[in-house]
């Protein structure tokens, strides 16, 4: 490495430069630092580089160029290989590539004294080294800034993202008008979690909370009203063509009547005789003798009887007690011909319930009665409509297992028994 190479120039050097060769290196300068890479950075560099070339050419601009200059480094390297490419370097600069020293500038008798200028440069090298600091504190400053608009980036990402999460729940509970019931399931799980959350959830979330649940109601209460509607028209309707069924049959029976009435006292006796063990009185509910314990396999034969009707939530009852079916038509074929063994054994009227798909259907096979609600019906709200329009004295026996339908029914006192305990009478 030449000595050129090696070898920067001091403050006091730079500062000695007369002012029309200083006019021409500050035009190399400015030059060098816009050509200095992005990852080259110091406080001054930018402020010297927006600085225009007037400014740099006397006064404190033209100290701090000399001064960063002076340090060395990429500024000082990328001007020097400017220079050696230069082809009108001015003469008086020719130290600054050779490496030698310039010599000095005679002083006017009548300039200041040395010893003046050393304090100058003293008090101008302390102003330099708090205009450094000043810098550095800005450059801090401005790092600061920077972190705290990016974490107000991320807020307000965090922000999005729960905007969105909030439409999506919005969306959702427009969906709750096709699928009433899951989404009564979701609500209780979400009053589930917050009150476990209650003593962390934030006013804003508790606040939005009881929004959702009362558009909820709302809701609810206006598909539960076109829901009773459609279901008045349907069960009006079927009441229609169950009387004029009922006439046809009574005038059909009436021609059978000695017959009929001897044969069926002859079956009464022999499913009494089949029937062992107390039998339940009939009413609304009926009253199962003292020594019979509920929920047992005793308890579900004594409700049923002749005088009672059966209905069976279908699919709840076959999930429960065959929950490996899980084909439609397989669930149905399954339970018809255990129901109607039942129902052949204990003398019972029985119906089962099924959700249906399309139209509100009703067929009797094997002496049962199968209803298939329509699509838009669930068969729970089917079922309350039947038992309310059934006559109060009427003993209603209700095979189900869900809790729901369980308390629409307590206020018209039918007899429940559980799907479970259905099935050991069914031989599961």
């Amino acid at each position: 490495m030449s000595g050129a190479d090696s070898r920067v120039p001091t403050l006091d050097e730079l500062l000695g430069i007369d002012l029309a060769s200083w006019r021409w290196l500050v035009r190399m300068a400015r030059q060098a630092l816009h050509e200095l890479p992005p990852t080259v950075e110091d406080p001054r560099l930018a402020r010297l580089r927006a600085a225009p070339a007037k400014r740099l050419v006397d006064g404190r601009a033209r100290r701090d160029l000399a001064a960063l200059l002076a340090q060395g480094g990429a500024p000082w390297g990328q001007l020097l290989t400017l220079l050696r490419a230069a082809t009108d370097v001015p003469a008086a600069l020719g130290w600054m590539l050779d490496g030698s020293t310039p010599e000095p500038i005679e002083q006017a008798g009548d300039g200041p004294s040395s010893a003046d200028v050393e304090a100058l440069r003293r008090e101008v090298a302390g102003l330099q080294r708090r205009l450094d600091k000043a810098a550095q504190d800005v450059h801090k400053a401005r790092a600061r800034a920077q972190e705290r608009r990016e974490e107000r980036d991320r807020t307000a990402t965090q922000l999005r993202g729960l905007e969105v999460r909030l439409a999506a729940v919005e969306a959702e509970r427009e969906d709750a008008l096709a699928a009433l019931a899951p989404v009564r399931a979701e609500v209780e799980r979400l009053q589930r979690e917050a009150g476990k959350a209650e003593g962390a959830a934030t006013s804003a979330v508790a606040r939005e909370r009881r929004r959702q649940e009362a558009r909820v109601t709302e809701l609810e209460a206006e598909v539960s009203a076109l829901r009773r509607a459609e279901q008045e028209r349907r069960v009006e309707d079927a009441a229609r063509e169950r009387r004029e069924q009922a006439q046809q049959d009574r005038a059909r029976r009436a021609k059978e009547a000695a017959t009929e009435e001897s044969r069926d006292e002859t079956q009464r006796s022999t499913r009494r005789r089949k029937v062992a063990g107390p039998v339940a009185s009939a009413g609304r509910p009926s009253k199962v003798p003292d020594q019979v314990q509920e929920g047992s396999t005793e308890h579900s034969r004594a409700l049923l009887t002749p005088l009672h009707r059966l209905y069976v939530d279908g699919y709840n009852v076959v999930k429960t007690v065959r929950a490996d079916l899980t084909d439609i038509q397989a669930q149905r074929d399954w339970l018809l011909p255990r129901v109607a063994r039942v129902a052949a054994t204990h003398g019972v009227e029985a119906t089962i319930f099924w959700d249906g798909e399309g139209a509100a259907t009703e067929r009797v096979d094997q002496d049962v009665v199968q209803r298939f609600c329509a699509a838009d019906v669930d068969a729970d709200d089917d079922i309350v409509f039947e038992v309310a329009l059934a006559a109060t004295d009427q003993p209603i026996v209700v095979v189900t297992d869900d809790m729901g339908l369980r308390r629409r029914l307590a206020e018209h006192h039918v007899d429940l028994l559980h799907s479970r305990a259905f099935g050991w009478v069914l031989g599961v």
